[in-house]
């Protein structure tokens, strides 16, 4: 059956919520939530150990190991191919607040299990709810997938023949990509649209082409810009509270306080691990493909 490892706390959260927590084999060291998590093995640690560290000495820590080695946690190989994943979640938009795409891939290519690896990117809220829905999706597709190897060659449960890996890696690279063409299409096609009707339909004497296009870019960067702010700041701060309630404090674990924290923090890490730093990328798309077309707007 399909073997899951989640390098994120809100895809293990995510992979719970769809039923799946029987098929998780691995979590990083920053997932406690579920309970039923803490006993799972862990495939990451932070580079340096934050305990006891102000928040300056954290922060110079964490720059330090992005200078010298490019992520700020390790990743358990062996632990990793001991584990034998199909599907390894992480994601691509936070350098630290979680292990990168780039790292987790670097590993799942020396994996003999051939993992396919799953990076949940979201740009906006809706985004979050289509990441929670697309890894139901993959999932669900490899179980199938596997199941049916299983059912069409015998000889995999016997040992004697292998199964087709190629199959579920197809599967799970079709929907990632067919998951991000409308998000990619309309962060490309808003400001073309735009500029393009404006360029043959006067609606307004006097309004250059151009004019409303920058409108479109104005409040585009104004809304993207407050939105990640709100997304970053308020999920770090649910996942804050968090923390700080695990550490003793307000009833610590256990605790009805601390039950009100993990729901919060369910909400938060989405935010901050996804929505919010992708935010940034979709404001820089949007001046891009605004100054790509400026010269037909002339």
């Amino acid at each position: 059956m399909s073997r899951i490892v989640s390098l994120l706390p809100s895809a293990t959260e995510i992979v719970y919520a769809l039923g799946l927590g029987d098929r998780l084999v691995g979590v990083s060291h920053s997932c406690d939530y579920p309970r039923e998590v803490r006993g799972k093995p862990v495939f990451t640690r932070p580079r340096f150990a934050p305990e006891g560290l102000s928040s300056g000495e954290i922060d110079a820590a964490v720059r330090d190991a992005l200078r010298r080695f490019g992520s700020v946690y390790q990743v358990d190989a062996e632990g990793l191919a001991a584990a034998q994943p199909d599907l390894i979640l992480t994601q691509g938009v936070c350098e630290v607040c979680a292990v990168p795409t780039r790292d987790a891939e670097a590993v799942a290519l020396r994996l003999p299990s051939c993992p396919t690896v799953l990076t949940l990117d979201a740009h906006d809220i809706a985004g979050v709810l289509d990441t929670i829905r697309a890894v139901g999706r993959a999932a669900w597709a490899i179980i199938k997938d596997v199941r049916d190897q299983f059912r069409e060659d015998p000889g995999i449960m016997a040992g004697t023949s292998k199964p087709d890996y190629a199959r579920s890696v197809d599967i799970v690279t079709r929907s990632a990509l067919r998951e991000m063409v409308v998000p990619g299409l309309l962060a490309v096609a808003t400001p073309v649209s735009v500029g393009l009707f404006f360029r043959f339909v006067r609606i307004t004497p006097g309004l250059l082409p151009g004019e409303p296009l920058g409108g479109t870019l104005m409040v585009g960067t104004i809304v993207g810009v407050l939105m990640a702010l709100v997304l970053n700041t308020g999920g770090g701060a649910w996942d804050n509270a968090k923390k700080f309630i695990e550490a003793g404090n307000l009833g610590g674990k256990g605790s009805p306080t601390h039950k009100a924290a993990v729901v919060g923090d369910t909400v938060g890490d989405p935010f901050k691990d996804t929505a919010g730093p992708s935010l940034h990328i979709l404001v820089k798309l949007l001046s891009t493909i605004t100054l790509v077309i400026a010269p037909l707007l002339i």
